[in-house]
């Protein structure tokens, strides 16, 4: 049995896998699947507050971006957080895929910028959250191992590039992936970033049922051959 493996995959490889056709069929994902997705807060009183308005937001998976709600420490410039994620093919390895999700502001203005107060409170720790209210499903009931995982906290400028201002692993998953990453808790070693983007590496593991089938009609063929 594969055990979890925090391997890194490289950013370069991540944003060619965003470019390319998602697995709609054959994938692990089951197609036209939805998930949640949400940006977090903590403040110094212990208060806990949604950083995309809409909290915990379904999003179809695909290619098109869909609003969380309103970023709410963008002050008078505040826009819209956008989500998209999907299931794609790894150029690194064909044997996995790759699951990546991205959050980011339509306004380019920070999700964190230092200094941020909510009804006199200081908050200066952020986490994420996928699949917290509507896990991302795998097909047939698969077991998904999950071989690697990343949170990449990225500043897009206006005229589209992109510097990563952190890279890091998410190291409390285990080996079976359940669709759901609670998220780690991040001081303001992002700041300046006005998009996340999360990378989960996967493999489907056949359920029993598909490994009956499979040795079923092995015998079958075998029989045909005598």
């Amino acid at each position: 049995m594969k055990t979890f493996n925090p391997k890194f995959v490289p950013m370069a490889a991540v944003v060619a896998a965003l470019s390319a056709p998602a697995w709609a069929n054959g994938g692990s994902v089951v197609t036209n699947d939805t998930a949640s997705f949400r940006l977090v807060m903590f403040g110094d009183a212990g208060t806990t507050k949604s950083i995309n308005a809409g909290g915990n937001v379904s999003v179809l998976r695909g290619p098109a971006a869909a609003s969380m709600g309103l970023n709410v420490n963008g002050g008078a410039n505040a826009s819209n957080i956008m989500c998209k994620w999907d299931e794609l093919s790894n150029p690194n390895n064909p044997a996995t895929r790759l699951v990546v999700a991205e959050m980011w502001t339509a306004g380019k203005e920070d999700m964190m910028p230092f200094g941020v107060t909510h009804n006199g409170e200081f908050f200066n720790f952020w986490w994420w959250q996928v699949g917290a209210t509507n896990p991302v499903s795998f097909t047939n009931n698969s077991t998904v191992q999950l071989f690697s995982a990343r949170i990449q906290m990225v500043r897009v400028e206006a005229n589209g590039s992109q510097t990563v201002l952190a890279n890091q692993s998410i190291t409390d998953l285990g080996a079976n992936w359940n669709g759901v990453d609670d998220g780690q808790t991040k001081t303001l070693t992002g700041q300046g970033m006005n998009l996340v983007r999360l990378t989960y590496e996967i493999e489907t593991v056949p359920g029993p049922a598909t490994c009956v089938l499979t040795a079923i009609a092995g015998l079958a063929a075998a029989r045909r051959r005598r």
